[in-house]
């Protein structure tokens, strides 16, 4: 049953169900509702966390488990990836990498330059 602020929709390639959650970033009520959905949903085949390697990587650095920086600005992305670990669930990160967003920008400059000019 979906809850407030999530979606269900069937992938159409496994045909699994897919709830995706909206959050606010570091917001409480999100996190909450982040670790609820893991924690209550059955089956789960895997948790996708809006992060790249490289920006998981480092804030796995900047906090880690049971750090005072975790405890101070918890993430709905950090809760739900601990619940899925606790329960063994593999995590997936769903985002592209920060490194290719600077070049690929530039391209997209110079072509809409291009075509206003």
């Amino acid at each position: 049953t979906p809850r407030p602020q999530t979606v269900i929709v069937r992938d159409a390639h496994s045909k699994r169900e897919v709830t995706l959650i909206g959050c606010m970033h570091y917001n409480p009520a999100s996190i909450n509702l982040a670790e609820q959905c893991v924690v209550e949903t059955e089956g789960l085949g895997a948790v996708v966390v809006e992060s790249c390697e490289s920006r998981w990587r480092r804030t796995q650095e900047i906090s880690p488990l049971g750090s005072p920086g975790r405890r101070l600005l918890p993430s709905e992305m950090m809760a739900a990836a601990a619940v899925a670990e606790e329960r063994g669930v593999p995590l997936s990160l769903g985002d592209a990498d920060v490194g290719d967003l600077g070049p690929r920008l530039k391209e997209l400059l110079v072509e809409s330059l291009r075509d206003l000019l």
